[in-house]
């Protein structure tokens, strides 16, 4: 548990234990049996308190102080929770097991409650933290991390939120920095100001991934040179883009030619651009979604976005055989299914269409996947269109993809195969 359990009051049983526990002992020990039978009752006491702590996931906030002490009872409450490390004996909170036990079942978060000198031990605080980068806050600053010890916490646990604790100097080393966001590019926000307005450095940092610019300083993301060269190598880092950046047609046009779907973060005017939504679909077919219902009606440009669809469909069969059969599920979601139903409606546009696509049928109207000429043609296209067809075509023998292989008659409009 990251939290300690919320306080509730103990049931009567384990209030009796205690005040068993507390109340005044014998004073007849004088003797090696008496010490015996009493030893042996603090051991059973014990364990029946224990297992009541268990049984009601009671914290050591409960215990009375000399079982706050008592190493057995906090490494047991520790394994459970090690934020009960905070109510643990000042003695405790300085005992290495003790320690490591609650920084293991915290999160890292109960190193904040250890013993100052623990914590100024580095042999101690690297054993501690090398599995949990939030361990990093408990140690209260009392020491500067090295460059070695820092990128290994960081490499073990894939996190980057050590950086957050590093020194100002370590943030404004270059290389150290772009060493650490090759494991976590998320820890990039820590790095120095100055890093983070340097366009080379950026620049830099974005082979790691898009995402980095998100980071970077506003000055940057208004700078039409430098989003110009960076839209170009990766269309969706206009998401990070100023508004103006996004309102500018080149800036625009050279994202959707890197990838079409950046045309979700450009303007509403340029969502009505007939050439720049033609440039997204035939980067990413998928873009038709983010265009205006205008566009989404216009032949030219979903006919456009199914061509492209269609041949990434069929690259990726030819190149990954293996992975056919999972593919045309995906397939089967075409562009066309942005469109308005009276395109799916239109005989002569659903021919164009499977002709580009086969599986735009599965969006056609219920008449036109019926129709045994346009299936056909879908299958003729892309044999695996037959499952999205009308179910009483599924077993037409004329329609099975090794059949229409073998059909070499044309069809309305269309050459015959050669």
């Amino acid at each position: 548990s990251d939290a300690p359990s919320p306080s509730r009051p103990p049931p009567r049983r384990v209030l009796r234990l205690l005040g068993a526990h507390c109340s005044p002992r014998p004073s007849a020990m004088g003797n090696a049996c008496a010490k015996v039978r009493e030893h042996a009752r603090e051991q059973a006491w014990k364990q029946a308190l224990l297992r009541e702590f268990r049984l009601n996931r009671l914290g050591l906030r409960a215990a009375p102080p000399d079982l706050r002490a008592d190493r057995e009872v906090v490494l047991d409450a520790v394994a459970r929770n090690g934020l009960d490390l905070m109510h643990a004996a000042d003695g405790l909170r300085a005992d290495r097991e003790v320690v490591l036990l609650a920084v293991k079942n915290s999160a890292g978060a109960a190193l904040q409650f250890a013993d100052a000198r623990l914590k100024r031990d580095k042999k101690f605080v690297l054993e501690a933290i090398k599995n949990s980068c939030s361990a990093f806050a408990g140690t209260g600053g009392t020491f500067d991390f090295e460059k070695a010890m820092l990128l290994m916490v960081i490499r073990n646990s894939g996190e980057g939120n050590a950086f957050k604790h590093a020194d100002g100097a370590l943030k404004l080393d270059r290389p150290f920095v772009l060493q650490v966001i090759q494991h976590d590019l998320e820890a990039l926000r820590y790095a120095a100001g100055e890093l983070l307005e340097d366009r080379h450095f950026m620049l830099d940092a974005m082979k790691q991934g898009f995402r980095a610019l998100g980071c970077a300083a506003a000055s940057l993301l208004a700078d039409h040179e430098f989003i110009l060269e960076v839209v170009r190598s990766d269309g969706f880092a206009l998401k990070y883009a100023a508004d103006e950046c996004k309102a500018d047609r080149e800036v625009v046009l050279a994202a959707v030619r890197s990838n079409g779907l950046a045309l979700e973060h450009a303007t509403d005017k340029l969502k009505a651009d007939r050439a720049v939504v033609l440039q997204a679909v035939k980067s990413n077919g998928a873009a038709l979604k983010h265009a205006t219902d205008e566009l989404k009606a216009d032949r030219v440009v979903v006919l456009q976005a199914l061509r492209q669809q269609g041949q990434e469909f069929r690259t990726v069969g030819i190149e990954r055989p293996h992975l056919a059969d999972e593919v045309w599920k995906v397939a089967a979601t075409t562009a066309l299914q942005y469109s308005p139903e009276e395109l799916r409606r239109d005989p002569d546009f659903m021919l164009a269409a499977v002709r580009e696509n086969g599986f735009a049928i599965t969006f056609a109207s219920t008449g036109n996947k019926r129709d045994r000429n346009l299936v056909l043609e879908a299958v003729r296209r892309d044999g695996e269109a037959l499952r999205f067809a009308h179910e009483d075509l599924h077993s037409d023998p004329l329609l099975q993809p090794d059949r229409v292989r073998q059909n070499h008659v044309a069809g309305h409009g269309w050459e015959a195969p050669v």
